[in-house]
């Protein structure tokens, strides 16, 4: 487990130097959105707590703003599957991909418009935060689809049925 997540952790960070628009593509979101709908164990979110907390130590903005928006996503978007998407399908997978990705990003752009706020700063310049949040949400959403809908038809354990309320 510890060399999938330097794995996770590296691909994070290569992601921002790939060519338009694959570089949009969130793999914290995908993988997170994949564990959750194929295993349904709790414990993974303190694998993402590690996991937000290294990225955190690499990030340039101030201690926080990537740990709490993150990790407030994971744990929004498990509920959400838990009690309202509780299916198994390439539909659901679309609407937590989406749904994380939005929680995270609006967590952050909270937490940023708070520092400018508080510290009497010029706001910053969202002109192109909208387009590179619809083509974020889109390429990862598609693609924890395509994933979902394949592994529903050639594996058991993402067979489309009700999830398992189990606390482990």
């Amino acid at each position: 487990m510890v060399i999938f997540a330097l794995g996770l952790f590296f691909l994070y960070f290569l992601m921002g130097h790939l060519l338009w628009p694959w570089k949009f593509f969130n793999p914290l979101a995908f993988f997170f959105v994949i564990y959750i709908m194929g295993w349904e164990k709790s414990w993974f979110i303190w694998f993402a707590l590690l996991l937000y907390f290294f990225l955190e130590l690499y990030a340039l903005s101030p201690f926080g703003f990537v740990l709490l928006p993150g990790m407030l996503s994971v744990i929004l978007t498990y509920l959400v599957y838990l009690y309202i998407l509780t299916n198994r399908s390439w539909s659901s997978a679309t609407l937590l991909t989406a749904w994380y990705i939005l929680i995270n990003r609006l967590g952050f752009i909270l937490l940023v418009g708070l520092a400018d706020f508080s510290f009497l700063r010029k706001p910053a310049v969202w002109a192109a935060f909208g387009q590179e949040l619809f083509w974020e949400i889109f390429i990862t959403a598609f693609f924890s689809a395509a994933v979902i809908f394949i592994l529903i038809l050639k594996t058991n354990r993402f067979a489309s049925k009700k999830i398992k309320f189990t606390y482990d």
